[in-house]
């Protein structure tokens, strides 16, 4: 399965809107972010077996995202994912990595108080 990911779209957007991204919302995360081990998906692995490479794929891709954005993007605060219905706060690089667990409601307050965004997990 291919991922939907072009660097070359992500340094565009990062050349016309610096610094303009607070959150990003995606299924999985980056790699070093909870959980960092395969240890709740064993069973998974063993029934599929091309599944282990599609995991680190996934994660791969989220890892190359976060390093083509912090440096551009010194306002991005927050990281909603939910793809392991938990519930997880941990920060890395200053970055808030938020793992939605299902039915959580997150709801971010820029300092503009005509914007706010609701993040819902299902």
């Amino acid at each position: 399965m291919e991922l939907p990911y072009d660097e070359n779209k992500l340094d565009e957007i990062n050349r016309q809107y610096p610094n303009n991204i607070q959150i990003v919302a995606t299924h999985t995360c980056p790699s070093f972010a909870y959980p960092t081990t395969k240890q709740n998906i064993q069973g998974w692995l063993q029934v599929d077996k091309g599944l282990n490479a599609l995991v680190d794929e996934e994660r791969n891709v989220m890892d190359r995202i976060f390093a083509r954005l912090q440096p551009a993007q010194s306002n991005l605060s927050d990281w909603y994912y939910g793809h392991f219905h938990e519930h997880k706060l941990e920060q890395y690089h200053g970055v808030n990595f938020r793992l939605c667990d299902c039915g959580e409601i997150n709801e971010f307050r820029n300092p503009n108080p005509q914007s706010c965004v609701q993040i819902v997990c299902k």
